[in-house]
């Protein structure tokens, strides 16, 4: 069987959750070898444990991604000891306010919510471009979720952060594409398998006065496929972006639904 980023580098930003350590364990089955990064180092090394059980060439680094000088010094170190990146997957953030009612969040609250997911996206896309364009070629891998665009109730700040996301895919990826590097953004429905998933359902039943199993099967029955993509799914479709077989794809957005958005 055909292996598609073998002998690529790939770098994996919160690889400690669940659906950058799906990412990290299906690039390494795909032949890539693995720098990933986080801030916990506990969780980091059990995603590295579980991709070394398939042989992977792995290795961790805590980083804090809203830090950009240090964004930049880890990658300029990886580049140099590790050889060039061709693949920079981003999945960093941090508290979007899902399942908080609107008017329950302030306005520094929200606009802290999308500043800090904005700016550690586009710092570490910022960092591994402007090498992968030196180099002439590399990926950069963005995710998002069905609020990017669709309507969503009790979505906090994500829907802005999400759309805010897939519109730098697009302005990076139009201007970067002369270089060689292209921009891909992943929209996910949700995983029922992730962390993230469930914590969102089981806050959202509580202001809703329902059940985390009720919304869940509410949300598939209105799904085309009735039923969420599994982080295997968005993994594989990750893996799909990241190869040369998507090298026509860039300052796009993959939907990864399950038809619930469409572009």
């Amino acid at each position: 069987m055909s292996r598609q980023l073998e002998g690529k580098h790939a770098v994996i930003y919160g690889a400690g959750g669940s659906v950058g350590g799906a990412v990290a364990r299906a690039f390494a089955a795909n032949g890539a070898r693995l720098t990933l990064v986080g801030r916990t180092p506990a969780t980091l090394e059990a995603t590295a444990a579980a991709v070394r059980e398939v042989g992977a060439d792995v290795t961790t680094s805590v980083v804090d991604a809203l830090d950009a000088v240090a964004v930049e010094q880890h990658v300029e170190r990886t580049w140099n000891e590790r050889g060039p990146i061709d693949i920079s997957f981003n999945l960093t953030g941090g508290n979007d306010y899902v399942g908080t009612p609107i008017l329950d969040v302030s306005v520094a609250e929200f606009t802290e919510a999308v500043s800090v997911a904005v700016a550690s996206n586009f710092g570490t896309a910022r960092a591994a471009a402007a090498l992968m364009a030196s180099r002439g070629s590399g990926v950069v891998l963005m995710f998002t979720a069905t609020p990017a665009r669709s309507v969503a109730t009790l979505a906090g700040a994500f829907g802005l952060i999400g759309a805010g996301l897939e519109g730098l895919t697009r302005t990076m990826g139009a201007e970067l594409g002369p270089q060689g590097v292209r921009f891909v953004c992943l929209r996910s429905a949700g995983s029922p398998d992730s962390a993230g998933l469930t914590s969102a359902f089981e806050a959202q039943a509580e202001v809703l006065g329902t059940t985390a199993q009720a919304l869940r099967e509410r949300a598939e029955a209105e799904l085309p496929l009735r039923r969420l993509p599994s982080l295997a799914a968005v993994a594989d479709a990750a893996v799909f972006a990241a190869s040369d077989a998507a090298r026509a794809l860039t300052a796009t957005t993959i939907n990864v639904t399950s038809g619930v958005t469409v572009d």
